[in-house]
């Protein structure tokens, strides 16, 4: 049975990387104007999100995933699924962040093998998991694995990825200093510092 669910979820996999990426015919393809589903907020994105593909993430959350079944499309459209998709389903809820663990878990699998296997726009992705999480050793490792995408990206990418370096530093530096992210204390039920509320205040609920 849990082959046949795994089975079963793989075309929508694959068709969650296609629409999130569009074609990639080659490790350096990108299409820029993807970037706007993924940084923009959209009331219409998230619907299509929630209509299409959120029944799945239940499915996905109940599988004892064998990613060495998977190809790298249904790989990364997997951790898209669970670590991406409940950010616009649930988003300002503290359902949004049910699936982190195991996107995580998925995640540092795949990256047993180098981050080098997944195709550049790829890569990003595969290491969200460590910058959504509240974990300082995740998020450390968030920073390098920009690091290095930063340092080995062609020139056409490398502005891209220094800026995502600029992201997780930041990310890495809030739990640094509280321990977890203080936009998610409401959501989540969580009482906020004093410290917390300033900081609030002063930068907003970002992240």
């Amino acid at each position: 049975m849990p082959f046949e669910a795994q089975s079963a979820l793989k075309p929508v996999l694959r068709d969650i990387h296609a629409w999130w990426f569009g074609p990639l015919a080659a490790p350096t393809d990108r299409n820029p104007e993807k970037a706007e589903i993924w940084f923009t907020r959209s009331d219409e994105t998230d619907a299509h999100i929630r209509d299409t593909w959120g029944p799945f993430i239940a499915e996905a959350m109940a599988v004892a995933w064998d990613l060495d079944a998977l190809s790298r499309e249904e790989q990364v459209g997997l951790v898209i699924l669970l670590d991406q998709f409940p950010r616009n389903i649930y988003r300002e809820t503290g359902d949004a962040f049910a699936s982190d663990r195991k996107a995580r878990a998925i995640a540092d699998a795949l990256l047993i093998d180098g981050l080098d296997r997944f195709y550049l726009v790829e890569q990003t992705f595969v290491c969200l998991p460590f910058m959504h999480s509240e974990l300082i050793a995740d998020q450390d490792r968030c920073v390098l694995l920009f690091a290095e995408m930063a340092v080995t990206a062609p020139e056409e990418l490398a502005e891209s990825k220094r800026n995502g370096l600029d992201f997780a530093t930041r990310h890495r530096d809030i739990i640094r200093k509280f321990g977890r992210f203080p936009h998610r204390n409401e959501m989540m039920g969580r009482e906020s510092t004093e410290e917390e509320k300033a900081f609030l205040g002063e930068h907003g609920r970002g992240f």
